[in-house]
């Protein structure tokens, strides 16, 4: 879906890499549409996502 598009060798590096943070910025020039699917499926939930519990 993405394989023309700018800077997806990087993005396919940090994915692989599991470098979200590179991934993220590899990936902001697409259009939104395609950036946002690649990233949900890509980081379905990151780590920054999640609530933290209640005290």
């Amino acid at each position: 879906m993405a394989g023309d598009m700018a800077g997806f060798e990087e993005a396919s590096r940090a994915l692989f890499a599991n470098d979200a943070p590179k991934f993220r910025q590899q990936t902001e020039a697409w259009p939104i549409d395609v950036r946002d699917y690649v990233r949900c499926l890509a980081y379905p939930l990151l780590v920054t996502d999640v609530p933290s519990p209640a005290p």
